[in-house]
């Protein structure tokens, strides 16, 4: 059951997520659109042979590693999440720790 309660509530983050994407003009306005059908933006997320900071490593050791990010953001939430960014790819803690890393959009 509770499987079933995360799967609906991911799915309805989606949904907003996309609602709101939409609404901002993130969506191509064509008469495809209209229609029904989503067209998005195809473009390169990054270069294929970038290092990133692996799951479960702490801030440290990514300072150790990749040197100072060129923008920390303040931490939210709880459990707290820390995003840190570096030029081709962002970094996201929780608490201490690599929760994921991703490469930035190379538009």
């Amino acid at each position: 059951m509770m499987n079933y309660i995360r799967q609906i509530g991911a799915q309805a983050t989606l949904g907003v997520a996309l609602l709101a994407l939409a609404a901002s003009g993130g969506f191509a306005q064509s008469a495809d659109a209209q229609r029904g059908q989503l067209l998005l933006p195809v473009s390169q997320q990054g270069k294929g042979n970038v290092q990133t900071p692996r799951r479960g490593i702490s801030q440290q050791q990514v300072l150790d590693r990749f040197g100072e990010p060129q923008q920390r953001y303040s931490t939210v939430g709880e459990p707290p999440i820390t995003r840190w960014d570096y030029s081709q790819f962002s970094v996201y803690f929780e608490g201490d720790k690599v929760l994921h890393s991703v490469l930035r959009h190379q538009g």
